[in-house]
């Protein structure tokens, strides 16, 4: 009886998670995995292994829609970017049939995942939702994200946080640019970043983030997933 109490009240737990930021999930993480946030405590392993669940279920011959190859579905593109910069990884081949086949291999996938991983949480520091999500939607898109959330805070537009510069965000980094004397190009450069960075800090006293999860309808479920997955995890 106690078991079959614990599984529901685990299964009422999990439909009750709405988005990442809600109460319940952050207070789920907090009671039942104390020690995951931080860079030097970060079981990489299992963050790996939570990655290959929810990408492929742990299918080494999975293909993704997109030509995603694999326990972790990388594109074959991102594996040869991976390759070129670091030399110990187990090398993909010259063909796209040998690189195809490597990745096929769950060693290699793995290992590879692994790496990929590795850039994100280093791209992101502490901030394990944008590392998880950087692997789903790409390495700067919760930066991008970030960087609109503040915008539409600072100019008072309605941006979509979703990690795309679009045409919205094109006409708010404008109208931010313009205001702050800044070249009016609509492109966010270092300096419109850097301007962008002191006034939410020292205007609306706000500390910035290094990224957040991008809100375009995918990225924030596969997060939850992703960590639910790893915190879970035995």
């Amino acid at each position: 009886m106690k078991i079959l109490t614990k599984f529901v009240s685990g299964l009422t737990l999990l439909s009750s998670i709405i988005s990442l930021s809600s109460p319940t999930y952050a207070s789920y993480i907090n009671q039942q995995a104390p020690a995951v946030q931080k860079d030097n405590e970060l079981d990489l392993e299992r963050l790996v292994d939570s990655i290959i669940q929810v990408e492929s279920s742990g299918n080494p011959r999975a293909i993704g829609q997109a030509g995603e190859i694999g326990l972790g579905q990388l594109m074959p593109s991102r594996a040869r970017e991976l390759e070129a910069r670091y030399k110990n990884l187990p090398r993909l081949g010259k063909t796209d049939e040998e690189v195809k086949r490597s990745l096929f291999n769950s060693e290699v996938n793995r290992a590879y995942v692994r790496a990929a991983l590795q850039e994100y949480t280093r791209s992101y520091p502490g901030n394990l939702e944008s590392a998880v999500a950087a692997y789903n939607s790409g390495l700067n898109s919760p930066r991008t994200a970030n960087y609109q959330l503040m915008l539409s805070e600072l100019t008072g537009r309605n941006l979509d946080y979703d990690g795309s510069i679009g045409p919205k965000t094109r006409e708010a980094v404008k109208e931010f640019q313009s205001a702050h004397r800044l070249k009016v190009d609509g492109i966010m450069g270092d300096a419109t970043k850097a301007k962008i960075m002191r006034e939410y800090k020292d205007r609306l006293k706000k500390d910035p983030k290094s990224g957040i999860v991008p809100r375009n309808g995918i990225t924030e479920t596969y997060v939850r997933k992703v960590l639910w997955n790893y915190h879970t995890r035995r």
